[in-house]
């Protein structure tokens, strides 16, 4: 088995302790720790998917430890957005349809305006 985040030397209580970290820093580790994300998912071979892998002693393929990890990844970016949110009051910039905009939005998506990235 392939061992996960919990190493002798993590301390998950101290990972929640603010120590005022400068925004730089932040962002430096923010990247780092999407690139390390990308680069396994994409060094991973098919047969890997069903490999058995351990998240906190629970025995998962790498296919359900993936599906785990967008959950995980998904919820705390969802506290990171709804704090900014707080944070920036109305000069928050709106992630997905502003607010008292769907009407706008629809009629744009039936007659295909939309943007596509």
């Amino acid at each position: 088995m392939i061992s996960d985040g919990e190493k002798p030397y993590r301390n998950r209580d101290l990972e929640f302790v603010d120590k005022s970290e400068t925004k730089e820093y932040l962002m430096e580790t923010w990247e780092e720790g999407w690139k390390l994300l990308f680069n396994t998912i994409e060094n991973l071979n098919p047969e890997d998917l069903n490999k058995t892998v351990t998240l906190r002693k629970q025995p998962l393929s790498v296919l359900q430890a993936i599906q785990t990890e967008l959950v995980h990844i998904s919820y705390h970016l969802g506290q990171i957005l709804y704090i900014g949110k707080q944070i920036k009051d109305k000069d928050w910039t709106i992630l997905s349809i502003p607010k008292n905009g769907s009407k706008e939005f629809n009629h744009k998506v039936a007659t295909k305006k939309v943007v596509k990235s």
